[in-house]
């Protein structure tokens, strides 16, 4: 990243991507005025564009050159944690006016390289609007001359089980995000399991998915009863492991997965038979 010179207070400042942005107040050192990244061939990398002193923000990306790189932008969302906002949410956004939300605005730039493109420096620009105010964000990234593995493919995704609480997840972006419809409920279930599929991570828990009676999967009109739909929504995606719907003996009896006891092998077999 290119640092601004010293003295300078510029209206928009690129951080790195594990940079933590404060909604409000000094920005923290090592700001730049240009973002540069570094990737492999099958590989994503990101960076923060910070737009100062509120007002509305705008985004035009001019990434002709930098085909066939891939750029997306992702609107900071501030949510609170404990006594501090943070932008913990990252809302994916198309550079149109936006209102921002803090008087530090962060804004996720992500930059995918897929298979095949050629080892070489790629360079474009963001055109960031704020305040009235526009600044030209170059931005380069240099292709490696090498490929990382495909951790989809058959023996080199290391297995996993990931801990989720899909109930739980869903919960907190209804709240988040305003949701006002099921609909918006049932995509946001399914988006969190192809999520968790793009960056390889097996849940250990399919959520809606779960079966609700010893009968197994069954078909609903209500969407969050409809185990067999969600199910097969959540195991089109490529999981390495998957995990078998028995819940553990740490679970509360309320919560047991089809009701049934972990501490009761001999009433597991017409149930897997029918789940299988």
């Amino acid at each position: 990243l290119a640092v601004t010179p010293p003295g300078e207070v510029p209206t928009v400042v690129a951080y790195p991507s594990a940079q933590t942005i404060p909604a409000a107040g000094a920005l923290p050192a090592g700001g730049a005025g240009a973002v540069a990244l570094n990737a492999a061939v099958g590989e994503r990398e990101g960076a923060w564009v910070v737009a100062r002193g509120g007002g509305e923000v705008t985004v035009n990306a001019a990434v002709t050159a930098l085909e066939p790189l891939r750029v997306s932008l992702a609107w900071g969302h501030f949510v609170r944690i404990g006594a501090r906002l943070v932008p913990d949410a990252l809302v994916p956004w198309d550079g149109s006016p936006r209102a921002a939300e803090q008087p530090n605005q962060p804004v996720y730039v992500r930059v995918t390289v897929p298979r095949g493109t050629a080892p070489g420096t790629y360079g474009g620009s963001l055109a960031v609007t704020a305040g009235g105010q526009t600044t030209q964000v170059p931005l380069s990234v240099r292709v490696f001359p090498f490929e990382l593995p495909d951790a989809s493919a058959a023996g080199r995704t290391l297995l996993t089980s990931f801990h989720v609480s899909a109930p739980t997840y869903l919960s907190t972006v209804s709240r988040l995000y305003g949701f006002g419809s099921q609909a918006e409920r049932s995509a946001a279930h399914g988006s969190l399991y192809r999520f968790l599929a793009d960056y390889f991570l097996s849940p250990s828990s399919w959520g809606f998915g779960e079966p609700r009676t010893p009968s197994g999967y069954v078909e609903n009109q209500k969407w969050w009863l409809d185990s067999a739909a969600n199910m097969r929504g959540a195991a089109s995606h490529p999981f390495a492991a998957m995990r078998v719907p028995l819940s553990s003996n740490r679970t509360a009896p309320a919560n047991r997965i089809a009701g049934l006891s972990p501490s009761e092998p001999e009433q597991w077999c017409d149930y897997l038979r029918s789940v299988r």
